[in-house]
């Protein structure tokens, strides 16, 4: 018998099924005009490390109707929009780690048992 059951496996395998980064790539695009993990550094900061004679020539825009006034990632309304985001799933986030640290704690007790048996 599993003495961790319940609660914790149903949030494994919500966890498994839908990740955080899972999400927030799904739900991103409407609302910043691309896919993202709203957790990691954006875009600008990244593209900031990367040598110019490496980075992208072109950058592509969204072009659909839903997407026309969409907040670039580098005006103020688009970073507003992004903390806003980050804010909100913070809970999710938060859990979606939490469940992550439990299960590799669980593993690790399943192999110190193997080992010690």
């Amino acid at each position: 018998m599993n003495p961790v059951s319940g609660h914790l496996d149903a949030a494994v395998v919500l966890f498994q099924l839908i990740p955080f980064e899972t999400a927030s790539e799904t739900l991103t695009p409407s609302i910043l005009g691309k896919a993202q993990n709203i957790m990691a550094e954006p875009d600008d900061e990244i593209e900031s490390q990367i040598p110019h004679n490496l980075r992208r020539s072109t950058r592509q825009r969204p072009t659909s109707k839903e997407h026309r006034n969409v907040p670039q990632a580098g005006d103020d309304r688009g970073k507003a929009h992004r903390e806003l985001l980050k804010l909100h799933s913070r809970g999710y986030y938060g859990l979606n780690q939490l469940v992550r640290a439990l299960q590799a704690l669980w593993n690790w007790r399943n192999a110190e048992d193997e080992y010690i048996s």
